[in-house]
């Protein structure tokens, strides 16, 4: 058998009958789409968000005794579950025209005070099909350097701790379900896989 293993862009699939907006802001739009699937004829309601495109960066060192590499982790509150979270430095593709790898570096540097040095695309994927079109792409980028001055933060953001944590124990708090971060468990995985 040969299988084609790759998603398959096909808005035809299924026949968009009428959408109705239910939020406009200035970082998400709701929408309500009345659909057919032609296939079966079957005629259906979704809503679902859509969510500007984003970026993260995996941060990866040895670390000081060079026995092990470590990962440079963010800790922040996340409102929507109520959880601080252990996360990879992450943000929208919020500035027109701005290159996704720019906008990594630039996230990097506002939430870790590192600056990266070279970045390597190491993986995307879609954040929540079912619910949302967000694309995330994640980069990875060795040995970054502390920027020369820290960048002021606010709201939320202003108490991101960053820290170096070695990429065993990440793994392992994955792997048994203690973090829940998407962009931090595709990266890290990806990394690992990668780097076998």
């Amino acid at each position: 058998m040969n299988l084609e293993l790759s998603d398959e862009y096909r808005p035809e699939h299924m026949r968009r009958l009428e959408r109705r907006s239910i939020l406009e802001s200035p970082f998400i739009n709701v929408y309500e789409d009345t659909v057919e699937l032609p296939s079966v004829g079957a005629r259906m309601e979704r809503y679902w968000v859509e969510h500007r495109d984003a970026v993260a960066v995996l941060a990866v060192r040895n670390s000081g005794d060079g026995a092990a590499e470590e990962v440079l982790l963010i800790r922040q509150y996340r409102i929507p579950v109520c959880s601080l979270l252990w996360e990879i430095p992450a943000g929208i593709l919020d500035i027109e025209g701005e290159d996704p790898a720019d906008a990594a570096r630039r996230e990097l540097r506002e939430e870790t005070d590192y600056e990266a040095g070279n970045l390597e695309f190491l993986t995307s994927f879609y954040t929540s099909p079912g619910f949302t079109n967000e694309h995330m792409t994640v980069y990875l980028t060795r040995d970054p350097a502390p920027a020369a001055s820290a960048f002021a933060r606010e709201d939320e953001e202003a108490e991101i701790e960053a820290r170096w944590v070695p990429l065993a124990r990440v793994r392992e708090a994955i792997l048994v379900g203690r973090l829940g971060n998407p962009q931090l468990v595709a990266a890290v995985l990806a990394y690992l896989a990668r780097s076998a």
